[in-house]
C-alpha cells in the first residue's frame, strides 16, 4: 500500500484544482452576466432618450391641418 497516499494526494489536487476553476467561471459568467445587462440598459436608453433629448427646450410649432 505505499501508493494510497500518492492517490489521495493526487485526488486533493484534482478537488482543489476543480473547485478553483469552478469559482473562476462562477465569477466570470456572473460579470459577463452583469456587464451584457449594462451594455443593453445602456443602449436601450439610448434609444429611449436620444429622441425625447433633440427637441428639448425648443418650441415646437405645429401646423393645424
Amino acid at each position: 500500500m505505499p501508493n494510497t497516499p500518492l492517490k489521495i494526494n493526487r485526488s486533493y489536487d484534482y478537488i482543489v484544482g476543480m473547485g478553483i476553476l469552478w469559482f473562476i467561471l462562477k465569477w466570470k459568467v456572473r460579470f459577463l452576466g452583469w456587464f451584457a445587462f449594462k451594455s443593453f440598459k445602456a443602449r436601450w436608453l439610448q434609444d429611449f432618450i436620444t429622441p425625447h433629448s433633440r427637441n428639448m427646450g425648443q418650441i415646437q410649432i405645429r401646423s393645424m391641418p
